[in-house]
């Protein structure tokens, strides 16, 4: 089984038939899948997944809370570094 980590920009306002097709593949295939919480592509890919009822997926956020968790998935919390990188 693979991990898939999925993420674009959030001025996306709508998915393509072939990425739909992509990620319908992938979650019959029964891969694990990793996304962040915003809007745009973020979100987009997770009004799929519940569509498809897709269990194997993780939220990843910064912080304590996500902004977006469409699906009531697992959830990553990063926390934010601080000082010098």
């Amino acid at each position: 089984m693979k991990t898939y980590f999925m993420a674009g920009s959030r001025g996306v306002e709508a998915l393509s038939e072939p990425v739909k097709q992509h990620i319908e593949k992938i979650v019959a295939d029964g891969h694990n899948i990793i996304l962040g919480d915003a809007e745009g592509v973020d979100c987009l890919i997770q009004a799929h997944l519940v569509d498809l009822s897709a269990k194997r997926v993780k939220i990843y956020c910064m912080g304590a809370k996500t902004r977006n968790n469409l699906g009531g998935w697992a959830v990553e919390a990063i926390e934010r570094q601080t000082g010098p990188n």
